[in-house]
């Protein structure tokens, strides 16, 4: 479980509490009457949190594999490209820059696998892509997505309550049952991710590139020149080819080799779970945890105490 409640006028402070939630975020542009602050109730995978940033304050996050709804309660919310956004709206799936003035938020963390997990279970379907038509809200269920969000605040704010399993099981499920229904999303059974050798030159390119480099500090723009195309070109492709961003790629690359490191490694090295995450670009432990989970049926930890692993990694 992840319980947060926290609050500085420090931006570096601020900046490495998003840290614990967020992929290279960034607190800067403050001004005068700078307050973060900040509450988060998780599981492992979904995230429930509420901000109130005082002053004028510029972020930036990279979320490559989850979309984020974000209810603006008070003051001014804005995203670098699009400017002011319906509220309740999507964002996430790569970097997202905000500028905020005296803002009081909800944001409401919905992880790709979260929501195909559920899509899937609704369809009746074993596999299937998640298909996002649209990032507002529905007109007609903006107002009950904004209020399940509010009841699930009132609900997960009290620790007590938060730390019951049935109780925190159940939020998070109508969390997850509600976007679907407030949002165009669904789940194209008949369509899978293809395999990289079926994509066009562009993102046969990218992808061999971030093979070869998997283990090195590479981000979009190194990608994107690899590739020969614009990062916006980039992103194109991989959506139309892959279904997945580049970054989501690229972590996907990533967790394997923290896999085949995890299976390969005698536990009594001393080696820790935390540790391989960390040489693979994973800083937080949790959602590791809960990526490898979903990608290899259990927990990194019994990954780690395999013995059938160091006869040889997967």
């Amino acid at each position: 479980m992840l319980q947060i409640d926290y609050a500085t006028t420090d931006a570096e402070a601020a900046s490495q509490s998003l840290a614990s939630l967020y992929d290279q975020p960034d607190v800067r542009g403050v001004g005068p009457g700078f307050r973060y602050e900040q509450h988060v109730r998780g599981d492992g995978e979904m995230t429930l949190e509420r901000y109130h940033f005082g002053g004028d304050i510029e972020t930036t996050a990279d979320i490559p594999d989850a979309l984020v709804s974000v209810q603006v309660h008070g003051g001014r919310f804005a995203t670098r490209e699009q400017g002011a956004v319906p509220n309740g709206s999507l964002h996430g799936l790569g970097p997202i820059a905000n500028g905020t003035t005296d803002a009081d938020f909800s944001i409401v963390t919905l992880p790709v696998p979260v929501l195909l997990r559920t899509g899937l279970r609704h369809e009746g379907a074993e596999r299937g892509h998640l298909v996002v038509d649209g990032r507002a809200p529905r007109p007609e269920l903006a107002g009950h997505w904004a209020e399940v969000i509010d009841h699930a605040h009132t609900v997960t704010a009290d620790p007590t309550t938060f730390q019951n399993d049935l109780v925190r099981a159940e939020t998070f499920r109508h969390l997850t049952a509600a976007a679907f229904a407030a949002f165009p999303v669904h789940v194209d059974a008949d369509r899978v991710v293809p395999d990289t050798a079926t994509a066009g030159a562009v993102v046969r390119r990218a992808t061999r590139y971030m093979d070869d480099h998997v283990a090195e500090p590479i981000g979009a723009a190194e990608i994107a020149t690899a590739a020969r195309v614009s990062p916006r070109g980039l992103q194109a492709a991989f959506q139309r080819d892959l279904g997945i961003t580049p970054m989501a790629y690229l972590r996907r690359a990533r967790l394997a080799e923290a896999h085949r490191e995890l299976l390969a490694t005698d536990p009594t090295s001393g080696a820790t779970v935390s540790a391989v995450a960390l040489r693979w670009g994973f800083t937080n432990a949790t959602r590791f945890g809960a990526a490898h989970r979903d990608a290899y049926g259990r927990s990194p930890q019994e990954t780690l105490r395999d013995d059938s692993g160091r006869r040889g990694a997967r």
